[in-house]
């Protein structure tokens, strides 16, 4: 069996399910990018990474219709599609007037990374915050930095998270801005 998520402009799609298992009875699957390899069962549920990356879909517009095609290649099976859904999340990043302006006042490095990074900020402020968002928009990381006397230079360590691209925002008085940074 093959499934393939396609994407509103009818070209771009993916296979989430290609010839995955002996036995594709009963699939209860979420597919996330960076999850674990399928684990055939019967049933086989969880969340498990696609066979093909849902990440072809990344910046690319949400709004439309979304299509499913299933593909069943044995002959004389017949199945039946009781449900499914598409979460797109989006992400909306402005710069806002107070963002830090001066090239190298916020660096984040190495990049890509294992999941351990420094986050590197000047700034006049004595508070410093950083948050870090996954694709989804869910906060995996959040602390506040006091006394920071002018420069910080702050190790961040998520090498318990997936990988995949990240969002870190930091913001020090007035002042925000917003990189991305890839987990490996």
């Amino acid at each position: 069996m093959i499934i393939q998520i396609i994407h509103p402009d009818g070209v771009t799609s993916t296979n989430v399910w290609n010839r995955e298992c002996g036995s594709e009875d009963n699939i209860a699957v979420t597919f996330v990018d960076g999850a674990p390899a399928i684990a055939c069962a019967t049933p086989t549920t969880g969340t498990y990474s696609p066979s093909s990356p849902l990440s072809i879909f990344s910046g690319m517009q949400a709004d439309g219709d979304w299509t499913i095609s299933i593909t069943d290649n044995w002959d004389a099976i017949v199945g039946t599609l009781n449900d499914w859904s598409i979460e797109v999340c989006t992400v909306t990043t402005q710069l806002s007037v107070g963002e830090f302006s001066q090239s190298g006042q916020f660096s984040l490095y190495p990049n890509p990374n294992n999941g351990e990074f420094t986050v590197s900020l000047r700034t006049a402020s004595e508070n410093v915050g950083i948050e870090v968002f996954d694709i989804r928009g869910r906060a995996v990381y959040t602390q506040l930095f006091k006394n920071v006397g002018g420069v910080l230079n702050q190790s961040i360590n998520l090498s318990s998270v997936q990988s995949g691209m990240y969002l870190v925002k930091v913001s020090s008085g007035i002042q925000t801005a917003t990189k991305k940074i890839i987990i490996e």
